[in-house]
């Protein structure tokens, strides 16, 4: 039971920092003109950063909990490497499959070598995926074909995390059996 409350603990701080982030990078994107037309910008900024930290300090404590190796990748990488991607994401338009880009997220948990790190790291990129797809600029492509796109990026993306999973699960049970 004690696993699975883990797993579940970390998808859910995964997923609001990754939602945090995206109120940020979108108040900081928004130009002040909108900005001022929505009275939400500076409460949620507030309290997007502290649902950042509350959800890394959760992450933390449930990482603490686990009896594996220590990580060789330091958490704050992954992080930078999504809000960058994320960034870069919702600045262009959806012509350009920038959602792709997600893909080598998934390679950061066979550094981090944590049971089901890449299945969380999966859902902390399908969300910015999805969210990527109503925040970028339209441009002249049609939706079907964006949403065709990151689609299939999303199927590459659990295709790799549950692989990497495999990888990870025997890594440590051969670990174990040492």
């Amino acid at each position: 039971a004690t696993v699975y409350r883990n797993i579940a603990l970390q998808i859910v701080s995964l997923v609001t920092i990754a939602l945090g982030c995206v109120v940020l990078i979108d108040s900081a994107v928004l130009p002040d003109s909108t900005a001022q037309a929505m009275h939400w910008r500076q409460p949620s900024e507030i309290g997007a950063v502290a649902a950042i930290a509350l959800a890394m300090g959760m992450l933390a404590d449930s990482w603490r909990a686990e009896i594996v190796p220590a990580a060789r990748v330091p958490i704050w990488l992954p992080i930078l490497y999504t809000l960058a991607v994320a960034t870069f994401d919702m600045l262009t338009p959806l012509e350009l499959n920038v959602g792709i880009a997600y893909i080598p997220l998934v390679l950061f948990a066979l550094g981090l070598n944590r049971p089901n790190t890449a299945v969380n790291l999966a859902a902390f990129a399908t969300v910015f995926i999805v969210l990527g797809l109503f925040l970028s600029p339209r441009g002249n492509s049609v939706m079907w074909m964006a949403l065709v796109d990151r689609m299939l990026t999303i199927a590459c993306i659990w295709l790799m995390a549950f692989l990497i999973n495999a990888i990870l699960e025997q890594r440590n049970r051969s670990q174990r059996d040492q």
